[in-house]
């Protein structure tokens, strides 16, 4: 069977690429990489749902672990986009929030985003957008059942 040995070689070729690709993308962020835009994405969201949210419900969201979510967290504290609360009824939990200074910074970085991945909707059409969406989720749960 060399063709279906060649054809998974090419598909994790491929996927090696579009990783590079997610990379790429993420070095060229001014304000917010990736996962500095999605902590902030579930910082606002929880925060218009009234719940507070903690160092494990940023990890759960983003499926790392809790120590790289406070690597991500010591970094957006450093330049004053969340900071970490202790509440005075509950000394040892730590809740995060945003900073007023996140909105801009989080909205402008959103808008571009939202403009990259516009331009691969318009690119691809929506029905192969939608059959993207379909295999990368199909791989990814594939890939998640391999590693469990």
């Amino acid at each position: 069977m060399p063709n279906q040995d060649n054809l998974a070689f090419k598909l994790f070729e491929s996927l090696k690429k579009f990783n590079k690709g997610l990379i790429k993308y993420d070095k060229i962020q001014e304000n917010l990489n990736l996962n500095d835009l999605l902590v902030c994405g579930l910082l606002l969201r929880n925060e218009k749902e009234d719940k507070v949210t903690q160092v494990k419900n940023i990890s759960e969201y983003l499926q790392i672990s809790r120590p790289a979510v406070n690597t991500i967290l010591n970094r957006l504290e450093d330049r004053d986009i969340v900071e970490r609360v202790r509440l005075k009824e509950n000394r040892r939990s730590v809740f995060v929030k945003l900073t007023s200074k996140a909105y801009d910074l989080y909205d402008f970085e959103k808008a571009k985003l939202a403009k990259v991945m516009d331009n691969v909707v318009s690119s691809l059409g929506e029905e192969k957008t939608n059959t993207l969406i379909e295999l990368i989720d199909k791989v990814n749960n594939i890939l998640e059942e391999e590693v469990e």
